[in-house]
């Protein structure tokens, strides 16, 4: 279980017990949603700076940093593995990828000569 925080944190819960299990940093300010990944391997922020932030779940490293227009970001979703569904400030719905492999491949497909 998270919560996020108007001071930029984000606190991970165990869901049975309540116990306070960890807490990231790095927002500079208010979070105002989390989503899990189902299988626990990501953890995404939403923030009003305007970033989306991507935390691998066993480590809690920082893995992403995505910037979404120049607003506040109002939501965030898990979509499958490597998906968000962002909702940036606007009433916009923005599907970004996390994977590697299929952003080259879409920064590739729109190139018109190939490598």
């Amino acid at each position: 279980m998270a919560s996020g925080s108007f001071d930029g944190t984000v606190r991970l819960w165990e869901a049975e017990s309540g116990k306070l299990l960890a807490t990231l940093e790095g927002h500079a300010a208010g979070v105002r949603d989390v989503a899990l990944s189902d299988d626990g391997a990501r953890v995404a922020t939403a923030s009003s700076d305007g970033l989306v932030r991507v935390w691998d779940g066993p480590t809690l490293e920082l893995i992403d940093e995505i910037r979404v227009g120049d607003g506040s970001v109002q939501g965030v979703a898990s979509v499958g593995d490597h998906h968000l569904a962002v909702a940036p400030q606007g009433g916009d719905l923005v599907l970004v990828t996390t994977d590697p492999d299929e952003l080259l491949e879409l920064v590739r497909s729109s190139l018109t000569r190939g490598f």
